[in-house]
């Protein structure tokens, strides 16, 4: 079955039944809807035809990017948002509500990739490229490439 987006756009923002938004500050709050804001203009339009091509959405990356929510939780003297962990966890989640595959880059590329350096790398391999991770326009993840979507890759 393939979804239109048109059918994807005319879903319903989810309810908050226990209202956890009146648990967030001012600051996640903004982060939430700003990304809220991407998903819903960027990515959830793009999100069908994406997925009937089975195809990542690179296009998006750079958007991505200007979202600052790419190494949200590490320092600004690498170029990134330094939040606290609520504040990316909600960006997190927004993105996954529009694409798994966006989502899943993101925490590849900020909580594995840049973390560990951010963690154990030298100042050197901290400063070389690091600036170009939050903008998304280098990726500090790696992926196996497959012949066909849906393959597994095989060692």
């Amino acid at each position: 079955m393939t979804v239109t987006p048109e059918e994807t756009r005319r879903g319903r923002q989810p309810v908050d039944f226990i209202n956890v938004g009146s648990l967030l500050s001012e600051e996640e709050k903004e982060i939430r809807d700003r990304v809220r804001t991407f998903v819903d203009g960027e990515v959830i339009p793009a999100a069908a035809e994406h997925w009937d091509r089975a195809e990542f959405p690179f296009d998006l990356l750079r958007s991505l990017g200007e979202t600052g929510v790419v190494g949200g939780t590490l320092g600004e003297e690498y170029g990134c948002a330094g939040w606290n962990n609520v504040a990316y966890g909600l960006a997190v989640a927004e993105l996954a509500r529009g694409s798994g595959s966006l989502a899943t880059f993101l925490h590849v590329q900020s909580g594995l990739a840049m973390t560990a350096i951010h963690e154990l790398g030298s100042d050197e391999q901290k400063r070389s490229g690091s600036h170009r991770w939050p903008a998304a326009r280098r990726s500090a993840a790696s992926a196996s490439p497959s012949p066909r979507p849906g393959a597994i890759p095989v060692p």
